[in-house]
C-alpha cells in the first residue's frame, strides 16, 4: 500500500482517524481511517512525527477542508502533529480514544 496514494472520499464532512498499531509487537505503524465512512484510507510506514506530519501535509486543500474532526489515540506527538498540520477547524474537534 502507497501512503501517498490515498482515495480520499469525493464529497462530504469527513472525520479523520489516525491510530498506532505494532507489527509482531515491535515495530509501530499508523493506520489512517476515515472513520464516518468506516473506510481505511492508508497505512503509514511507520508512527514517527515526520512522517505523520508529511502524510498531513500532503493531503489536497480542499480535501483538508472537509476534515470536521479528527479521532486520535491520547498521544502528545500526534496531537502536536494535527495542530502543525490540519488546518484550525478540524483539530478544534480532536476525540482522544
Amino acid at each position: 500500500m502507497d501512503p501517498e496514494r490515498v482515495r480520499w472520499p469525493e464529497s462530504g464532512e469527513m472525520s479523520l482517524g489516525i491510530d498506532a498499531h505494532s507489527f509482531r509487537g515491535a515495530k509501530l505503524v499508523n493506520t489512517v481511517t476515515e472513520v464516518r465512512g468506516r473506510r481505511p484510507l492508508t497505512i503509514l510506514p511507520d508512527n514517527w512525527k515526520e512522517t505523520i506530519k508529511r502524510f498531513l501535509r500532503n493531503i489536497p486543500a480542499d480535501t483538508k477542508k472537509r476534515i470536521g474532526e479528527v479521532c486520535i489515540d491520547m498521544e502528545s506527538m500526534l496531537l502536536a502533529a494535527v495542530e502543525e498540520e490540519l488546518p484550525r477547524p478540524a483539530w478544534s474537534w480532536i476525540i482522544f480514544t
